[in-house]
């Protein structure tokens, strides 16, 4: 970012009672942010994941590995912290083409569930699965599942939100790993 020199942690807000670690939406050109909010960090820290991974192959520097692994600790940290979405719930800041959203009113759900989905794909990242991945899906299925939502009311019936969020995977567009989330938490409770 910025100079090109693949220094995402130029960019992060330490301990800011309201920031993310990274802003959602800062200029190419100037560097200035323009809103310093967003729950999606699964992206960054999955690209992290992969640098450490590769750092043979791409020719990366012990240094360099060094600051990916603490950037990412760090943001993993965050997002459990007492200010992160695993416990506040906000998650937003996902779509561009959204307006700013000062208020954090502009709640997803495809943020959650791609964090839940990381998670069951890796085995030992979070101690308390069998609780966070079911608040997680019980949060979505909850705040989207309202008298005024006819599409999701209709797809989930009279089904607890927990059953029904399987009814709704298929339909759900940009969160088609719905049924990803649930179909893993699933083995991971039948043993298979």
């Amino acid at each position: 970012m910025g100079s090109g020199n693949n220094n995402k942690r130029a960019y992060i807000a330490t301990d800011h009672p309201v920031y993310s670690p990274w802003p959602f939406r800062a200029s190419a050109e100037n560097g200035q942010i323009h809103e310093h909010y967003t729950a999606h960090v699964i992206g960054g820290i999955k690209l992290f994941d992969e640098l450490i991974r590769l750092k043979d192959q791409l020719n990366i520097s012990e240094e360099q590995v060094w600051n990916y692994k603490k950037t990412r600790e760090f943001v993993w940290n965050w997002l459990y912290s007492m200010q992160g979405p695993m416990r506040t719930f906000i998650w937003k800041g996902y779509f561009e083409d959204m307006p700013n959203d000062k208020y954090d009113r502009n709640r997803l759900r495809n943020i959650p569930l791609e964090t839940a989905r990381y998670i069951l794909e890796n085995p030992g990242s979070d101690q308390n699965t069998e609780v966070r991945i079911p608040a997680l899906i019980y949060w979505v299925a909850s705040v989207f599942e309202t008298e005024d939502n006819d599409a999701i009311k209709e797809q989930f019936g009279v089904m607890p939100p927990w059953e029904a969020i399987h009814h709704v995977m298929p339909h759900c567009g940009p969160c088609g790993m719905n049924r990803q989330v649930m179909l893993g938490l699933r083995s991971r409770h039948s043993g298979s």
